[in-house]
């Protein structure tokens, strides 16, 4: 299943789980922070390509309270030195913050995990450019080291499988 914009481009896609139950063997979902209001469509398509049969579609306001945004245009903008913390607050949620950094200076960008399993933490540029990444399974906490190649803003990105799951970022500038 997939979620499209006015336009017909991408905002979401499902997550296919297992649940093993009698009713719902297999189930897919989209949770979706809508960024501003408007039109979205849904395309539901076979897993397989030969594949058909029924299905059952239900779109609803979810009650969930996202703590940080999850695109770059409302990013919160944070301290560095002060610890922030976050929860992903529903499967496929990330959190993005944003932070202004002084060129060639070296910063370490952590994160430690409270209930967060697989998780990741991403670093951008302002333009969105990929910076550097850590990644880790099973309750490990994350950190970049990284020096600023220019003075102005940056995006750390924060996300994890599963959801309710807690953790604290600090960005630390080095000395």
């Amino acid at each position: 299943m997939e979620l499209l914009g006015c336009t017909g481009g991408y905002l979401a896609d499902s997550h296919l789980t297992d649940n093993l139950g009698p009713q719902d063997p297999w189930s897919s979902s989209v949770v979706w922070e809508a960024p501003s209001a408007g039109d979205c469509y849904i395309t539901v398509q076979s897993y397989l390509a030969v594949s058909t049969g029924s299905y059952s579609l239900t779109v609803s306001l979810s009650d969930t309270v996202d703590d940080h945004p999850g695109y770059i245009e409302a990013a919160h903008a944070i301290p560095v030195g002060s610890p922030v913390p976050g929860a992903i607050d529903y499967v496929g949620d990330v959190d993005i913050f944003l932070f202004t950094a002084e060129e060639g200076r070296t910063y370490q960008l952590d994160v430690e995990v409270g209930t967060l399993g697989a998780s990741i933490l991403n670093l951008y540029d302002s333009s969105g450019g990929f910076l550097a990444s850590d990644r880790a399974l099973y309750e490990r906490a994350l950190s970049i080291v990284w020096e600023a190649p220019s003075t102005g803003n940056y995006h750390a990105v924060v996300g994890g499988q599963g959801y309710s799951d807690s953790y604290t970022l600090t960005i630390s500038p080095l000395i």
